[in-house]
Protein backbone atom coordinates (compact mmCIF):
# COMPACT_ATOMS: atom_id res chain seq x y z
CA UNK A 1 0.00 0.00 0.00
CA UNK A 2 2.94 2.23 0.15
CA UNK A 3 2.49 3.27 -3.62
CA UNK A 4 -1.16 3.85 -3.74
CA UNK A 5 -1.44 5.56 -0.25
CA UNK A 6 -5.70 6.44 -1.95
CA UNK A 7 -6.40 2.75 -1.86
CA UNK A 8 -5.07 2.07 2.02
CA UNK A 9 -6.96 4.98 3.12
CA UNK A 10 -10.00 3.62 1.81
CA UNK A 11 -9.38 0.31 3.52
CA UNK A 12 -8.71 1.68 6.61
CA UNK A 13 -11.32 4.69 6.50
CA UNK A 14 -13.69 1.14 6.11
CA UNK A 15 -12.93 -1.02 8.90
CA UNK A 16 -12.22 2.44 11.10
CA UNK A 17 -15.76 1.46 13.04
CA UNK A 18 -15.00 -1.76 13.61
CA UNK A 19 -11.57 -1.27 14.90
CA UNK A 20 -11.07 2.56 16.02
CA UNK A 21 -11.03 1.74 19.25
CA UNK A 22 -7.62 -0.29 19.33
CA UNK A 23 -3.90 1.54 19.67
CA UNK A 24 -2.70 -0.96 16.80
CA UNK A 25 -5.20 0.01 14.72
CA UNK A 26 -3.65 3.80 15.01
CA UNK A 27 -0.59 3.18 14.50
CA UNK A 28 -0.60 1.01 11.64
CA UNK A 29 -2.80 3.40 10.01
CA UNK A 30 -0.46 6.91 11.61
CA UNK A 31 2.58 4.37 9.81
CA UNK A 32 1.16 4.19 6.66
CA UNK A 33 1.19 8.48 6.40
CA UNK A 34 4.47 8.44 8.00
CA UNK A 35 6.39 5.50 5.39
CA UNK A 36 4.14 6.03 2.77
CA UNK A 37 5.04 7.82 -0.61
CA UNK A 38 3.01 11.09 -0.58
CA UNK A 39 2.24 10.43 3.17
CA UNK A 40 0.85 13.08 5.14
CA UNK A 41 2.57 13.90 8.38
CA UNK A 42 -0.23 15.93 9.90
CA UNK A 43 -2.15 12.87 9.71
CA UNK A 44 0.32 10.58 10.69
CA UNK A 45 0.61 12.58 14.05
CA UNK A 46 -3.23 12.72 14.48
CA UNK A 47 -3.44 8.75 14.21
CA UNK A 48 -0.45 8.48 16.36
CA UNK A 49 -1.28 10.87 18.52
CA UNK A 50 -4.53 8.54 19.53
CA UNK A 51 -2.63 5.34 19.73
CA UNK A 52 -0.54 6.43 22.22
CA UNK A 53 -3.81 7.51 24.30
CA UNK A 54 -4.78 4.36 24.10
CA UNK A 55 -1.18 3.06 24.74
CA UNK A 56 0.90 5.13 26.10
CA UNK A 57 3.84 2.84 26.59
CA UNK A 58 3.84 0.68 24.22
CA UNK A 59 7.03 0.54 22.08
CA UNK A 60 6.19 0.42 18.74
CA UNK A 61 3.18 3.60 18.85
CA UNK A 62 6.96 5.42 20.54
CA UNK A 63 9.19 4.47 18.09
CA UNK A 64 6.66 5.52 15.53
CA UNK A 65 6.52 8.96 17.27
CA UNK A 66 9.79 9.51 18.26
CA UNK A 67 10.25 8.91 14.13
CA UNK A 68 7.15 11.21 13.36
CA UNK A 69 8.88 13.77 15.04
CA UNK A 70 12.50 13.34 13.65
CA UNK A 71 10.39 13.24 9.88
CA UNK A 72 8.78 16.73 11.39
CA UNK A 73 12.24 17.88 12.41
CA UNK A 74 13.57 17.39 8.21
CA UNK A 75 10.54 18.79 6.76
CA UNK A 76 10.31 22.18 9.42
CA UNK A 77 10.19 25.66 7.75
CA UNK A 78 12.98 26.98 10.13
CA UNK A 79 15.70 25.70 12.81
CA UNK A 80 13.99 26.92 15.66
CA UNK A 81 11.34 24.28 14.73
CA UNK A 82 13.63 21.87 13.23
CA UNK A 83 15.21 21.59 16.68
CA UNK A 84 11.74 21.45 18.61
CA UNK A 85 10.65 18.47 16.79
CA UNK A 86 14.18 16.82 16.80
CA UNK A 87 14.11 17.75 20.10
CA UNK A 88 10.93 15.53 20.89
CA UNK A 89 11.82 12.76 18.76
CA UNK A 90 15.29 12.33 19.62
CA UNK A 91 14.36 12.40 23.45
CA UNK A 92 11.71 9.38 22.81
CA UNK A 93 13.92 7.36 20.74
CA UNK A 94 17.04 7.63 23.43
CA UNK A 95 14.52 6.36 25.82
CA UNK A 96 13.39 3.60 23.84
CA UNK A 97 16.79 2.42 23.89
CA UNK A 98 18.35 3.10 27.07
CA UNK A 99 14.83 1.01 28.12
CA UNK A 100 15.14 -1.94 26.33
CA UNK A 101 18.94 -1.98 26.54
CA UNK A 102 19.72 -1.72 22.84
CA UNK A 103 17.03 -4.44 22.70
CA UNK A 104 14.84 -3.03 19.94
CA UNK A 105 16.57 -2.66 16.87
CA UNK A 106 14.23 0.02 15.09
CA UNK A 107 14.96 2.82 17.72
CA UNK A 108 18.41 2.56 17.14
CA UNK A 109 17.81 2.70 13.27
CA UNK A 110 14.86 5.13 13.21
CA UNK A 111 17.12 7.19 15.42
CA UNK A 112 20.16 6.81 13.01
CA UNK A 113 18.94 7.15 9.64
CA UNK A 114 16.68 10.24 10.56
CA UNK A 115 18.75 12.00 12.79
CA UNK A 116 21.95 11.86 9.74
CA UNK A 117 19.19 13.08 7.29
CA UNK A 118 18.48 16.63 9.39
CA UNK A 119 22.54 16.69 9.97
CA UNK A 120 22.79 17.09 6.31
CA UNK A 121 19.79 19.70 6.36
CA UNK A 122 20.07 21.60 9.28
CA UNK A 123 23.66 21.10 10.26
CA UNK A 124 25.78 22.90 7.46
CA UNK A 125 29.40 23.55 9.70
CA UNK A 126 31.39 20.00 8.86
CA UNK A 127 32.76 20.41 12.37
CA UNK A 128 29.89 20.79 14.16
CA UNK A 129 28.17 17.88 11.80
CA UNK A 130 31.09 15.88 12.17
CA UNK A 131 30.85 15.92 16.13
CA UNK A 132 26.92 14.71 16.07
CA UNK A 133 27.80 12.32 13.90
CA UNK A 134 30.29 10.81 16.35
CA UNK A 135 27.85 10.04 18.45
CA UNK A 136 25.52 8.57 16.31
CA UNK A 137 28.07 5.91 14.85
CA UNK A 138 29.01 5.21 18.67
CA UNK A 139 25.03 4.13 18.99
CA UNK A 140 24.83 2.25 15.41
CA UNK A 141 27.68 0.54 16.34
CA UNK A 142 25.91 -0.71 20.31
CA UNK A 143 22.79 -1.53 18.11
CA UNK A 144 25.08 -4.01 15.55
CA UNK A 145 27.38 -5.21 18.35
CA UNK A 146 23.46 -6.35 20.16
CA UNK A 147 22.53 -7.41 16.86
CA UNK A 148 24.94 -8.46 14.93
CA UNK A 149 22.83 -10.13 12.01
CA UNK A 150 20.69 -6.83 11.94
CA UNK A 151 21.81 -5.74 8.21
CA UNK A 152 20.25 -2.49 8.77
CA UNK A 153 21.92 -1.81 11.32
CA UNK A 154 25.28 -2.48 9.56
CA UNK A 155 23.67 -0.74 7.00
CA UNK A 156 23.60 2.30 8.64
CA UNK A 157 26.75 1.45 10.73
CA UNK A 158 28.58 1.38 7.04
CA UNK A 159 26.77 4.69 6.34
CA UNK A 160 27.68 6.72 8.84
CA UNK A 161 30.99 5.76 9.16
CA UNK A 162 31.57 6.55 4.94
CA UNK A 163 29.42 10.30 4.99
CA UNK A 164 31.46 10.88 8.85
CA UNK A 165 34.66 10.34 6.72
CA UNK A 166 33.58 12.53 3.94
CA UNK A 167 33.02 15.33 5.99
CA UNK A 168 36.92 15.26 5.98
CA UNK A 169 37.18 15.86 2.04
CA UNK A 170 37.89 19.48 1.49
CA UNK A 171 35.15 20.34 -1.13
CA UNK A 172 32.13 17.94 0.28
CA UNK A 173 28.67 20.07 1.40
Amino acid sequence: FRSDLREAREIFESIRPSLGQQAHFWLQYGSLELEGSGGNLDFARNYLLQAESLQPQDPFVQNALGHLFLRQAIAAASFTEAGEFRDRGEAILLRQMENSGYEDPYAVHIYGTQMLKWLKKWVPNKAERAKEMEGLIAIAKEGARIHPRHERLRALGRSLEHEYLSLAIRNSP
